[in-house]
């Protein structure tokens, strides 16, 4: 009996603490793409980018009048300020614009050691060169393109090109054919990406099993596995956040873990007319940010997200601005003191995580939702 209340106790505790506790930019980018996605019936792929519709938005919210852009503030950030909002579009911003870590940006003999390098200017964890904010605020840098279809039809376009797996160390992988169940009677031959028996951040649930790819130092592609193989699309209708996922993600520990992932590659179009509409962006605002942006009112102009993940063993070349360290693995299983322990008592401590069926994947770079995304 004692210990069924203090049970209890420590429920009724944690619920009170996840109560009290706000959501982070990070869940709440999550919860965007979820929700974006509830039309869907999930069974067949798709993937959206958090972070390009979030600042595809900054042109409305600067052309906004103030209600609507407290609106837009609330969907946000809630209960923030427009400078708030501000900060965390110039934030999100430096997830694909920086070129420095911020550690480069200290002046090397300053007697403060927080002064920063004046052509810089330091969010997060990395460095954006103040021209870079200042194209953006001034809507040079918008995330958004006008393509016209015909004289009466226009859309606006927001996608972004960005690509994780530049200069990848790809060598720890080996590639082998494995089969992948979309249904009961449905299954596929595709070429499985391999990585045997290194240390991983891994967390399970009832639901789900979790495993974390470092692909560099600030960027992690996060892999969600079904226990049960068929259950995703139920799981998913019936998910109202992705609060699990997020305590999946922080729950997790260094193990000891073989995973295979199927090679693929995803794109998707996502009308965001009702996505626009929650927040006040009607056609009038939509027309003025065309004007504005690209130097032409149109009459009738859509709204359209787009997003190409792939997630494969092709070699990239680095790109200048390629400067994060890519992850050590450090002692494979087989040279572990663990690999000892399991030989002599005989139970495997190595775990298998094959995502052999349908499964969802979030992109993650510097506390940022870059592609979420699900494959089937």
């Amino acid at each position: 009996m004692e210990s069924k209340l203090d049970d209890l106790s420590s429920y009724l505790k944690q619920e009170e603490i996840e109560k009290t506790t706000p959501i982070t930019r990070l869940q709440r980018e999550m919860n965007l793409a979820l929700n974006l996605s509830k039309n869907l019936d999930f069974t067949g792929s798709f993937v959206y980018s958090p972070v390009t519709i979030i600042l595809g938005i900054y042109p409305f919210f600067k052309l906004a009048n103030p209600r609507i852009q407290q609106k837009m503030v609330d969907f946000f950030i809630k209960n923030g300020t427009d400078e708030n909002a501000k900060e965390y579009f110039i934030d999100l911003l430096s997830v694909f614009k920086a070129t420095r870590p911020a550690i480069e940006m200290l002046k090397p003999y300053a007697p403060n050691a927080t002064e920063i390098d004046e052509y810089c200017h330091r969010y997060g964890r990395h460095g954006l060169e103040l021209s870079v904010i200042e194209d953006f605020l001034k809507m040079d840098i918008s995330f958004l393109e006008l393509q016209t279809e015909s004289e009466d039809s226009h859309s606006l376009i927001n996608s972004f090109d960005y690509d994780p797996f530049y200069g990848w160390f790809i060598n720890w992988f080996h590639t082998k054919e494995k089969k992948f169940y979309t249904s009961p009677e449905e299954s596929r031959d595709l070429e499985f990406m391999c990585l045997n028996g290194y240390k991983h951040n891994y967390s399970e649930n009832e639901q789900f099993r979790m495993v974390e790819i470092k692909i560099k130092t600030f960027t992690s592609l996060y892999v969600f596995l079904p226990k049960e193989q068929f259950k995703l699309k139920e799981i998913m209708k019936n998910m109202e956040d992705t609060k699990q996922f997020y305590q999946l993600m922080n729950s997790s520990k260094q193990t000891y873990i073989s995973i295979a992932i199927p090679k693929f590659k995803i794109s998707s179009e996502l009308n965001l007319e009702s996505f626009m509409e929650s927040m006040e962006i009607d056609q009038r605002l939509t027309n003025i940010v065309s004007e504005n942006c690209f130097g032409s009112e149109k009459g009738n102009v859509s709204r359209t997200h787009k997003a190409h993940f792939e997630f494969t063993d092709k070699k990239y070349k680095d790109k200048d601005e390629d400067y994060i360290g890519f992850p050590e693995l450090g002692v494979p299983f087989e040279r572990s003191p663990l690999a000892i322990v399991s030989r002599f008592s005989k139970e495997n401590l190595l775990k298998e995580f094959v995502a052999d069926h349908s499964f969802v994947f979030v992109l993650e770079k510097d506390l940022h939702v870059v592609y979420f995304g699900c494959y089937n």
